[in-house]
């Protein structure tokens, strides 16, 4: 067995050193303000976020596509590839030529699945940290809701049994 040197004693981990960043954040209040908003709010800034990539890569595909064959002749078709690229549904009608407009095309898809993951996480989340209608109860707690339960069980009980004996009575 060979003996370790003084700095071959402890494994070096830490290659990177990364300053921890405060918990005050922007973009840690952005998600704040999302995870905490209503969810017409929320819906909307999706449905914003969502219209205005497309508009976005759809001026980019206007601007880089190039060629007459496969060229994106108005808006509309540029918003087609758009919203294909977007949410990687390829029809196959339109394809760029140029390798900008290709490159534009894979950013578009990237961008696509970024925004469909981080929706769809904080939409779970949203979820997941949604109160529940009801909540368990332990220890004391649930012995006193297991008594509060059986005497007004028994109330109820003794309040039928009272009824019926009026009603025995009566019909005697």
């Amino acid at each position: 067995m060979v003996p370790l040197l003084p700095d071959q004693a402890r494994p070096r981990w830490r290659l990177l050193r990364f300053s921890p960043r405060s918990a005050d954040s922007r973009s840690d209040r952005a998600v704040q303000w999302l995870l905490t908003t209503s969810w017409p709010r929320f819906l909307a800034v999706l449905a914003t976020f969502s219209a205005s990539s497309g508009l976005l890569f759809a001026g980019l595909f206007l601007w880089t596509w190039g060629g007459a064959q496969g060229r994106a002749q108005a808006l509309p078709e540029a918003l087609l590839h758009s919203l294909q690229a977007l949410t990687v549904f390829g029809c196959g009608r339109l394809a760029p030529l140029t390798a900008a407009a290709k490159i534009v095309t894979v950013a578009a898809v990237f961008v696509g699945w970024l925004a469909l993951i981080l929706a769809l996480a904080l939409v779970m989340v949203r979820f997941i940290s949604m109160r529940p209608f009801w909540r368990p109860m332990y220890g004391a707690e649930l012995e006193s809701a297991i008594s509060d339960m059986e005497s007004k069980t028994r109330e109820r009980v003794d309040a039928e049994y009272e009824v019926r004996k009026r009603r025995r009575r009566v019909a005697n």
